[in-house]
């Protein structure tokens, strides 16, 4: 099995971001841009629930997620990514620059 990389994320943005705008109404880049963040906050909060059925904090009445972990967090990751797609960020630049400025800070 091939390790996966930053650059597969990135190609499955692009075939992402490709098939909103070519399947989806018309829309300008700002509206896309909207949508995007929205879905990122979507998947935000489920990943959160899934954190708080996993430390038992979740109400009762609600499914225990806390299996859905991984899931969630690359829900996360690849929202992500399509919405940096979308704004035309290279998202491996920017985590490498923002990993060099943490590292900076913390040394």
């Amino acid at each position: 099995m091939k390790n996966l990389t930053i650059e597969d994320i990135q190609k499955f943005a692009d075939s992402m971001h490709e098939r909103f705008i070519h399947d989806a109404e018309p829309i300008g880049s700002r509206e896309m841009a909207y949508g995007r963040m929205v879905k990122v906050s979507e998947e935000v909060g489920e990943l959160a629930d899934a954190v708080l059925s996993s430390f038992k904090r979740q109400r009762v009445d609600k499914p225990d997620t806390s299996g859905e972990l991984g899931s969630e967090m690359a829900d996360v990751i690849l929202a992500v990514a399509v919405l940096a797609r979308g704004l035309d960020i290279n998202i491996e630049t920017a985590l490498q620059d923002k990993m060099e400025k943490i590292l900076k800070r913390n040394i």
